[in-house]
């Protein structure tokens, strides 16, 4: 029969046809929380770029995944993980966006301008192992230019924990390198908690995170164990 092409494998019974297969693979997905390549939209959309970057991509399978923290009754005070934390009222939480992820935030920018995202999450390794090993994750998907960014690392006991701060800035690709945000900066803490280490991670345009770093410095310098 014309128009079909068809190749009979008599010695084994196998049929082997020329057609489209059905299960061509579809994008992967990087760790669980959004697509390699994103649209660049305003964080809170049920697709939003900020999603990309979530963890260092080896971490995903790493991280704990606990149920996500009720929203608190004081705006201004974080109950986690046998730690508390001081919060901003003006941070508006929404339920965490990804199941690896404690605590979601967004973080209003200026005047109505694109806001930013602060989230919270868990992992079993060690603070200075994951830090060592994240960092250079994060530094390529900063650039300036064509060079990647060098992250700013800073090392601080507080509340008696160790506490690593990562400072990055540039034009953030995301983990897929696919779509870029100019003028973005990254600020993580990475504090080793007494139940596993714990990253606060806030992400966004350099506007917005400036105008909330010192909200984020006193949620940091203001962590303390519960017990």
């Amino acid at each position: 029969m014309r128009g079909l092409v068809c190749i009979v494998m008599f010695a084994t019974g196998l049929v082997a046809c020329d057609r489209t297969p059905t299960n061509a693979p579809s994008d992967a997905v990087n760790d669980g929380t959004a697509p390699t390549q994103p649209k660049p939209t305003t964080p809170g959309a049920s697709d939003t770029g900020l999603a990309e970057l979530t963890l260092a991509a080896d971490d995903a399978t790493n991280t704990a995944s606990p149920a996500a923290i009720l929203q608190p009754d004081d705006p201004s005070r974080l109950l986690f993980l046998s730690l508390e934390a001081p919060t901003s009222p003006l941070w508006q939480w929404q339920p965490p966006r990804s199941s690896a992820w404690l605590a979601q935030w967004i973080v209003p920018g200026p005047q109505g301008s694109e806001p930013a995202e602060l989230v919270l999450w868990s992992s079993k390794r060690p603070a200075h192992d994951l830090t060592r090993e994240s960092v250079p994750t994060w530094e390529r998907q900063f650039r300036s230019g064509v060079i990647p960014t060098k992250a700013s690392v800073e090392h601080r006991t507080i509340g008696g924990m160790d506490v690593h701060l990562i400072d990055l800035a540039g034009e953030y690709t995301g983990m897929g390198g696919g779509w870029h945000r100019p003028n973005f900066r990254q600020i993580v803490a990475i504090a080793a908690g007494p139940e596993g280490t714990v990253i606060i991670r806030l992400l966004g345009p350099k506007d917005t995170v400036e105008m909330h770093r010192s909200g984020f410095e006193r949620m940091i310098e203001g962590l303390r164990t519960t017990h």
